[in-house]
């Protein structure tokens, strides 16, 4: 991901501190590939292979819905959501409100099936985690969450759902593809 931004997230010092330190860099778009170049890297050494999730994607043989569904014990019917909402590490405003708000925006969609994933590990995941793990308990049948569904399930979730919720980067590289 070098050359990537991440918004609200203390990623881009981690990213730019790993791409000081490697010699080969493999860039997901051109601004990516220039951004890497203009932090000082040679340029015979920064090639654009494009997205990694998107190749993933596209080559990675899927699981059906009746696999998936049978996988994590959930039926996904049409109109169905899947919810995947992280900590923003660098706001410094209420974790647990900013995700209720969320949870409550999808009481809008009373016959939508909901799927939710984890938080990943970052500060303040714990408190999204114990918000959608009460949210579940109150909506049984109606919302499952599952701590990871792992590459192969969660791109072949996104087959079977009409809409994906949160604030996960996949909303922005895998589901359009």
């Amino acid at each position: 991901a070098g050359g990537e931004i991440s918004e609200g997230a203390i990623d881009d010092s981690i990213r730019h501190a790993i791409t000081k330190m490697a010699s080969l860099h493999l860039t997901s778009t051109e601004p990516y590939r220039r951004r890497v170049i203009a932090m000082g890297e040679e340029p015979d050494r920064v090639i654009n292979t494009g997205s990694i999730g998107v190749y993933n994607l596209m080559h990675e043989q899927l699981m059906s819905r009746e696999e998936l569904e049978a996988s994590i014990g959930f039926s996904l019917p049409p109109g169905s959501l899947l919810v995947t909402y992280h900590p923003a590490t660098l706001d410094n405003g209420d974790v647990a409100e900013k995700c209720r708000m969320m949870l409550d925006a999808l009481d809008r969609f009373p016959k939508s099936k909901v799927l939710i994933t984890y938080p990943n590990n970052d500060a303040s995941g714990r408190v999204i985690i114990d918000c959608i793990e009460k949210y579940a308990a109150r909506n049984p049948g109606r919302v499952k969450v599952i701590p990871s569904l792992g590459k192969i399930r969660y791109l072949s979730a996104l087959r079977c759902v009409d809409a994906v919720v949160g604030n996960s980067s996949s909303g922005i590289i895998e589901v359009p593809s």
